[in-house]
């Protein structure tokens, strides 16, 4: 089959057109997995998938991995999780449910993610958009005099930083296991893609809590230089999902957000991980 790339606005990846799930050969996985290298995300449209043929899709292009977080749906592939927001409940019918501040996936952990394929299900009528940054377009965006003053800098990743930005308050019992569990975590804010050689910001927002080894003053005004860098206008593609687009994002290169939807709609995804390469530390 002959395959179309065609970019996606603010240079944000490529749609890919002509793909067909059920009958991909070597070529086509060749083609898959180098777009996947060269490409911060890219979108399918229209994929009849099955839970089958979203995992057999997610082995081409690496290891499909459990969540750490979120748990699979009963009766699914455990590799496949579904973000799902019901509506109604006793809650106001025009709340936002669902908003996720921009971040980068699981940077909170010593081996983050190395990608995800999300697919959507079912898609309310309005709202329910994912935003998606290239943070390699964003490191290249960067003055040379930042460039060599973030070089060789470690950013430390919290966990708990995205409970308080989403306002989740955990009992001190699950508070003390979350923070076992997942102990603060070092990583280069200058990410090198292990397989192409790409550098990109990592700075991940909801995760990325302080400079280490900086005073709070300075390691604040530095991540929050570059949260508003990162997340300018001219570096976001907001997508508007329908049934059956699949989006797959390097997460190496990528940080995103969910807008979020009223609750009175129902948004139902899924989504497969894909194992990691780049191990963090430790901070003590």
């Amino acid at each position: 089959m002959e395959l179309e790339f065609v970019p996606l606005p603010n240079g944000v990846g490529s749609e890919i057109r002509g793909l067909d799930p059920r009958e991909i050969g070597g070529a086509e996985e060749a083609a898959l997995q180098e777009a996947f290298l060269r490409n911060s995300v890219l979108l399918l449209r229209d994929l009849q998938l099955t839970p089958e043929s979203h995992l057999a899709l997610t082995h081409i292009l690496g290891e499909p991995e459990i969540h750490p977080m979120a748990p699979a749906r009963p009766g699914q592939p455990p590799e496949i999780i579904e973000p799902s927001y019901s509506a109604g409940g006793a809650h106001d019918p025009d709340e936002i449910v669902g908003h996720i501040p921009w971040h980068s996936d699981q940077t909170y952990t010593q081996r983050p993610c190395r990608g995800a394929l999300l697919r959507a299900i079912e898609i309310p009528p309005e709202g329910g958009q994912t935003g998606f940054v290239d943070t390699a377009a964003v490191y290249q965006a960067l003055s040379d005099d930042v460039k060599a003053a973030i070089e060789g800098l470690e950013a430390v990743h919290r966990l708990a930083r995205s409970h308080r930005l989403l306002g989740l308050h955990q009992e001190e019992e699950k508070a003390r296991e979350l923070a076992a569990r997942f102990p603060d975590m070092a990583h280069p804010l200058v990410r090198v893609d292990p397989s192409s050689g790409i550098r990109s910001l990592d700075i991940s927002p909801m995760f990325a809590d302080a400079v280490a080894g900086w005073p709070t003053d300075k390691s604040e005004a530095l991540l929050a230089r570059l949260r508003d860098f990162a997340t300018q206008s001219r570096f976001v593609y907001w997508h508007e999902w329908k049934p059956d687009d699949l989006i797959i994002w390097n997460n190496y290169r990528v940080l995103h957000s969910a807008a979020g939807h009223k609750n009175r709609y129902v948004r139902t995804m899924n989504r497969t991980t894909l194992t990691g390469e780049i191990d963090g530390r430790r901070t003590t």
